[in-house]
């Protein structure tokens, strides 16, 4: 078969180039008339010479054929050189394997011709019928710039495409999957955030007065005098909580300081653009009482109870207590005509304590929280309740397992559902915190005090004395579903929170040195990013999301004793934090200084101090370095809250008279300038 194969082939090459010679006009070899001769030659071919065939764009003619006849001729005139049999079957197989590869060859060239032969204008909008059904264009103008959405025509039946600019998707048989185009920039609500900080001393008052500039010389502090509510701050410093005794009254009295505040916010907020969102921060402890905790057992979060009275023949299942009052207030604040949902709201923390059902008197779980809004009187989603919510209600209206649907169906969600959250602290500090006086040690309490100590009444223990560092965070899941069902409001339970596209990070004091935001944004980063966050939207209300990748683009710290931590921040390039304490009014600095805390000893380390403090983080990420940069934002101004001050001498003591220390500083508010939302 070999030699059969060798000795065709050549003496075929002979054929090739004798016809060649004869007839130089045609240049068409004998396999190729071989590929295009007869039926009979071939086998394959339906029809002989008298079929024309699209090749190119050309179609075979009469020339066609009477070339054909004349190779045909030249092969009989030759045929003292015709092939042997073995040579006639070698033809037959070659002709065969010819007609394949011409015909694969044209159906590509036919291809091509179809893709690029008809146009640009048909490049664009395009596609081979053998898809799903084909594409058409949308408009006379072709498919313009921008992203694009592939939806199905409903008016053919032949279920095709349609292309337009607006969202990109990739069709296929088995559907469709949305790709955003990246030159079409989303349009977002707020483009940018303005910063506004209450600062005010929330700390306790001190038991001893300088009565010199140098300090030598103390005398006792009215404030403090006959006070129940002392006790030793950090192991030294003596210290009494301040407060009225009723905690109603103590609530409306710190309620109106701070709606004092809310008004002189609006008032220097530089800018009324709905585009921008404007963000109010209260210090840490600003919400506690005389005790230094308001009693938690004392509360009912049942909608139905807030307008009973807080009196003794209430009954006490259902009144509304100092911490029910105080929300109900910041509700009334922010449910004004002058704040849309362009305002937030973190009205700095609560503190609370609930006694345990154990015989152990020392038994207590402690609450510090921070109660947060977004302004506006109108709802952000309809009073409609979801088929998710009613089920919700019913099980957290009745333990019994056979609550349904129907037992909440009277009883529908509140409308603020995406308004109002709650920010539980997770970490205890040594100076939230008074040790009782009577607890200290008889020592180092003979040398603070001369005189007689007084009872320590109701004030509450020290957690840390006990060993508690976590504050009753689970605690709060006997209430979840009650304070969204009930009141509207949501927990925002990892220090994550969404406004519209804005995201947030929020973190209470010492939470933000222990890295909470950080640590949840790490944690679901190595666990697949499952976890959901709350986000607030308008028309919406409040659904879930993922933690963005990019992490925050606004961090919020409400404190009392605590400065920025560089090593907490979990912002995206250009993010900014912001911190507002209550223990300081000094100006925000940034200085290198020796800390024991995410550097080595002897490092120099970057640190921060203030009252209202403003930090904006670059990521630094070159062949050579990969650093982050900080830069203070000192583009702010500084306001009183109560415009007499300078004037009458001190007239804002009044309004803080037993509720705050007016021994620290006066009430300002620090507002910042305007600065972008750094998207991605």
């Amino acid at each position: 078969a070999d030699s059969c194969f060798i000795t065709g082939f050549i003496q075929l090459n002979t054929l090739n180039k004798k016809f060649a010679h004869h007839h130089p006009q045609n240049q068409q070899s004998i396999v190729t008339m071989v590929a295009n001769g007869s039926n009979e030659r071939t086998g394959l071919m339906s029809q002989s010479n008298t079929n024309s065939y699209q090749f190119g764009g050309a179609e075979e003619d009469e020339e066609s054929n009477d070339r054909r006849d004349a190779a045909n001729n030249s092969n009989n005139k030759h045929n003292d050189d015709a092939p042997t049999t073995c040579t006639a079957s070698l033809l037959r197989h070659v002709s065969v394997f010819w007609t394949l590869v011409g015909m694969t060859f044209g159906m590509l060239i036919m291809a091509v011709i179809m893709r690029t032969g008809n146009g640009t204008h048909q490049q664009q909008a395009m596609c081979s019928s053998s898809t799903v059904g084909g594409w058409h264009e949308r408009g006379d103008a072709g498919v313009g710039s921008g992203s694009y959405r592939i939806e199905p025509n409903i008016d053919d039946d032949t279920k095709s495409f349609s292309i337009g600019p607006e969202e990109k998707q990739s069709a296929s048989n088995s559907g469709t999957s949305t790709v955003k185009d990246d030159s079409e920039e989303e349009m977002k609500k707020f483009t940018q955030f303005q910063t506004i900080g209450f600062q005010i001393y929330t700390g306790g008052a001190s038991a001893e007065l300088n009565a010199d500039r140098d300090g030598n010389t103390t005398v006792p502090n009215p404030e403090c005098v006959g006070k129940t509510s002392q006790g030793v701050l950090g192991g030294w410093e003596r210290m009494c909580y301040l407060g009225l005794d009723d905690p109603a009254d103590d609530v409306q009295a710190r309620l109106k300081v701070m709606r004092d505040a809310v008004d002189k916010a609006h008032e220097v907020a530089s800018t009324e653009d709905a585009s921008v969102l404007k963000i109010f921060v209260a210090p840490e402890f600003f919400w506690r009482g005389v005790d230094g905790a308001y009693d938690f057992d004392q509360e009912s979060f049942d909608r139905s109870h807030r307008n009973h009275s807080n009196n003794a023949s209430s009954n006490s299942t259902h009144r509304c207590g100092a911490i029910c009052q105080m929300l109900q207030g910041l509700e009334e604040i922010v449910d004004d005509d002058r704040f849309g949902s362009d305002w937030l709201f973190v009205f700095g923390t609560a503190i609370a304590s609930q006694s345990l059902p154990t015989e152990d008197a020392f038994d207590y779980v402690f609450y510090n929280f921070a109660p947060v809004y977004r302004g506006g009187k109108e709802p952000l989603r309809g009073n409609v309740p979801s088929k998710h919510e009613l089920k919700a209600a019913a099980a957290s209206l009745s333990s019994s397992s056979a609550a349904t649907t129907e037992d909440a169906n009277n009883h529908s969600p509140n409308p603020n559902v995406g308004r109002r959250f709650l920010l539980p602290k997770r970490y205890v500090s040594k100076i939230d915190f008074l040790t009782p006086q009577r607890e200290s040690s008889p020592h180092l309490v003979k040398q603070l005090v001369d005189t007689p100590l007084a009872d320590q009444g109701s004030m509450v223990w020290n957690p840390i004395d006990f060993h508690q560092y976590r504050y009753g965070q689970r605690a709060w899941k006997k209430y979840k579903r009650q304070l969204q069902f009930e009141l509207g409001y949501t927990f925002i339970e990892y220090g994550w929170l969404m406004v519209e596209d804005v995201a947030l990070t929020l973190e209470i004091c010492y939470d933000h040195k222990q890295r909470t935001a950080l640590t949840s944004y790490l944690a679901n980063s190595v666990q697949g990013s499952n976890l959901l966050i709350p986000r607030s939207r308008a028309g919406h209300g409040l659904d879930s999301v993922q933690i963005p990748t990019e992490q925050a683009h606004v961090s919020l710290v409400s404190s009392a004793g605590m400065q920025i931590q560089p090593a907490s921040l979990a912002l995206t390039d250009r993010g900014t934090l912001f911190l507002q304490d209550g223990l300081t009014d000094d100006s925000e600095v940034m200085f290198l200084g020796s800390s024991n805390f995410g550097c080595h000893l002897g490092d120099n380390c970057l640190e921060f101090d203030g009252g209202s403090e403003a930090v904006q983080r670059t990521a630094v990420l070159t062949e050579t370095d990969v650093v982050f940069r900080h830069e203070l934002v000192t583009t702010f101004q500084k306001h009183y809250v109560y415009d007499d001050a300078n004037s009458t001498g001190g007239h804002w003591t009044s309004h803080l008279d037993r509720i705050f220390s007016v021994h620290a500083y006066e009430p300002m508010v620090t507002v910042f300038e305007p600065a972008d939302i750094q998207y991605k």
